[in-house]
């Protein structure tokens, strides 16, 4: 037999391997290879509000030993609320990690380490004996985030509130807040108009496309047939989802809706008597209107107004008037609908 002291070369493999193991067994320090301890992972920067109760942290990756075990990673999380949690995250090529039931309103701390066990006995390709316990590296700087998962409240006024209108162009009012538990919320950050409430973003600009929230803006409305428009608003708040960017709006939303008649079109009006007709001075005469037709918005009898070429405006669909002095006078008579559109028409008075 050869002397245990003899040249390693000279030693047949399975002898080296058991005089490695018995040394490590005895307890004898064995160098680490170089580069074993991983490198400190970097969390991604983590948004400011998060949306919903869920987030997806991400880092990049630890470099690891050439010859390691059990990589993967510890990720520690913190809330303002006095939760903590630690889990170990199996896998080195784990690069993200999803939190479920965060709270709506609370601050998070998360930070991210990484661990490996190396190989204590690195013999070409094969490790016979991995450390016991496992080499970390530093902890990633933390990254903080607030969670909110509450959707604003709004309300939509169009036109100050009125119910019809003439002009395709509404003025839009938005009144919105933002409401979170305890604290400061994220603030409105969009706004989205429709008129059909399929809020399809076709082309940049677009009144269906996200625009920074504004107190006031005017829609131009699609042409098309008079009658009752909706339109429709979707307010959100500047939460952004912490996770990968699908491009989807972000913000916790909320929708809310008012209503328009648009009217163009004048009511059509009879006058109830000749347009050419002969009076006597000092006898009451009633005019009249009749057959008002406005299907959109209709007319308000009250608000039909006369002039007879004198002094005076009486105002109602049937009204009596006495000239005092015989000649010739114009008259006219004014029918608007409650959209503001207004029918005229005229007619002459010989008095005797």
């Amino acid at each position: 037999m050869r002397p245990i002291d003899t040249d390693p070369k000279e030693i047949p493999m399975t002898l080296r391997i058991r005089r490695l193991a018995t040394v490590t067994a005895a307890g004898l320090a064995i160098a680490a290879p170089a580069g074993a301890v991983p490198s400190t992972p970097i969390l991604d920067p983590a948004p400011v509000y998060a949306q919903g109760t869920t987030a997806s942290p991400s880092w990049t990756p630890s470099t690891f030993a050439a010859m390691s075990a059990d990589r993967g990673y510890e990720i520690e999380v913190a809330d303002s609320g006095g939760g903590f949690s630690w889990r170990v995250l199996p896998g080195g090529a784990l690069t993200q990690h999803t939190l479920t039931g965060l709270n709506d309103g609370l601050f998070y701390t998360v930070r991210v380490r990484a661990r490996e066990r190396e190989c204590l006995v690195p013999v070409f390709r094969s490790c016979p004996a991995w450390s016991p316990a496992f080499s970390q590296s530093p902890w990633s700087p933390p990254v903080v985030f607030r969670v909110d998962a509450t959707a604003p409240t709004g309300t939509l006024t169009i036109d100050g509130g009125t119910a019809y209108t003439t002009d395709l162009d509404l003025d839009l009012a938005h009144t919105a807040t933002d409401p979170i538990v305890a604290g400061p919320a994220s603030g409105m950050a969009w706004l989205e108009v429709s008129q059909d409430g399929k809020f399809t973003c076709e082309s940049e600009g677009a009144d269906e496309c996200p625009q920074p929230f504004a107190a006031a803006t005017v829609l131009r409305l699609a042409d098309g047939e008079d009658g009752e428009r909706t339109v429709q608003v979707r307010y959100r708040d500047a939460a952004v989802p912490y996770a990968p960017d699908d491009g989807a709006p972000t913000g916790n939303s909320v929708l809310v809706t008012d209503t328009i008649v648009l009217d163009r079109v004048a009511p059509e009006v009879a006058l109830g008597f000749p347009t050419r007709r002969t009076v006597r001075a000092g006898i009451p005469v009633t005019y009249s209107v009749s057959g008002i037709s406005d299907a959109t918005s209709g007319v308000d009898p009250a608000s039909v107004t006369w002039h007879f070429g004198v002094p005076g405006v009486p105002s109602g669909s049937s009204v009596s008037h006495t000239y005092a002095l015989p000649g010739t006078y114009q008259g006219s008579v004014e029918v608007p609908d409650r959209a503001g559109n207004v029918s005229v028409r005229t007619f002459t008075v010989t008095v005797l």
